[in-house]
Parts: C-alpha cells; structure tokens; sequence
C-alpha cells in the first residue's frame, strides 16, 4: 500500500477471499475427505488422498481428517497434536479459542468449512487489516472475489468443483 501510495495509485484491486471461496488452502482437503467418507465414495477417497499424499502440504491436508475420523487415546490432549512444537502450557495460556474457531472444527463438510471461513473466521480479520492499511495510506481496496454474488455462487457449487476444478 505504501509503494502504491508513493507511485500516486489510488485504487487497488485485492484478492482476499480467492483461497476461502475456492478451498486454496491444505486444511480445507480435510473437511473434502471426511464428507467423501461420509457419503461413501471411498473410491473418489482413495484416489484423492493418494494424488495428495505426496504433496509437501500434506500433513495440513489430513489434519481436520484426523479430527474427525480418529478415536483419540487417553490422555490425549488437542493442543499437542495442534502445536507439537510449542510447550502445552505455554500454548494453554495463550491460545485462547474464539467462536469462530469453534464454528470451523464443527463443520463437516467443505462447503460449510468455506461459508465458516468467509462470514466468522479469516475474513472479517483479513478485511479489518486491509481496511486499516489502506486507510493509512489513503488507498482504496476493493476485494473482487468477495463480491456477494460470487460468493453465493462458488459456494453453491459441489465441493469437488473447487478442489479438482472439474
């Protein structure tokens, strides 16, 4: 914003919202897998979690999967399988969980992971920091991809649509 401030622009075109309409980001394979599971497509399934098992993301792809398939052992706590890399309590006193968190781990289906993501989670913060940021430096942003008509319609469409792209 500040680079395009100096060059006298003073409207830019934004792309937040492309990856939350259009499952860009691995955790969203998650939720695509655990609906497959649930409306037996296990060959869909299986080809899917093999062309993706590769995939250096992989283990975020997996990770709501995980979530929701798997029976947890005692003891188990939430917090190390997230952050197996951060001290417990350190991760216990400084998490803190929103609604909107919780409103994304209760979706089981990819079209409500994205409608989650786009209303209550990732959005409105991205938004309130492209707002303020453009704001400082006199800009004007306008975010295509989430015009509501676009919205509607991407999330109208069946899950495999946005991951495979047929």
């Amino acid at each position: 914003m500040k680079l395009a401030h100096e060059n006298g622009m003073k409207v830019l075109l934004d792309g937040q919202g492309n990856d939350e309409i259009f499952a860009g980001y691995h955790a969203y394979f998650g939720f695509y897998f655990y609906e497959l599971l649930r409306e037996i497509r296990w060959v869909t399934l299986a080809k899917e979690m093999s062309r993706t098992s590769g995939d250096s993301g992989t283990r975020f792809r997996f990770r709501h999967w995980d979530i929701c398939c798997c029976p947890r052992p005692a003891g188990f706590r939430p917090e190390a399988a997230v952050c197996g890399w951060m001290a417990p309590e350190f991760y216990q006193a400084h998490a803190g969980h929103s609604d909107a968190d919780d409103r994304m781990r209760k979706a089981k289906d990819l079209n409500t992971a994205l409608r989650e993501s786009v209303l209550y989670s990732s959005i409105p913060h991205l938004l309130r920091l492209e707002d303020k940021n453009s704001m400082r430096w006199s800009m004007e942003s306008r975010v295509p991809f989430l015009d509501y008509r676009l919205v509607e319609y991407v999330l109208s469409l069946a899950p495999d649509r946005k991951i495979r792209g047929e």
